[in-house]
């Protein structure tokens, strides 16, 4: 069997794989963002960046799924999911918090 060269990526896959890394960048910073605010008594800032925070953490996890199933962009997908887990907690918690009637 003779060795070739892997096929090139795609114009699809490297939008997959710049998505995944991108919304693996964004989402824990905006997690950031909420605990800092939140830590120095800006309790808005929760109810403000939580959507934001929710619909990075979602597609930063289906954009990672993606780039699994993928093979050029495995890796890339795999090291990005590992990031994705926290945020998948966080968007729990600021999800539940933001359903929960305000006291």
């Amino acid at each position: 069997m003779v060795k070739r060269d892997p096929d090139p990526p795609t114009p699809v896959s490297r939008t997959v794989a710049f998505g995944a890394v991108f919304f693996a960048i964004v989402a824990p910073l905006v997690f950031l963002v909420i605990l800092g605010l939140g830590s120095i008594g800006v309790v808005e800032a929760g109810r403000t960046f939580a959507p934001f925070a929710i619909t990075a953490t979602v597609l930063g996890l289906v954009a990672s799924i993606w780039a699994i199933a993928m093979p050029r962009t495995r890796a890339t997908g795999i090291t990005t999911i590992l990031v994705m887990v926290p945020c998948v907690f966080l968007a729990a918690i600021n999800l539940v918090s933001l359903l929960a009637p305000a006291l």
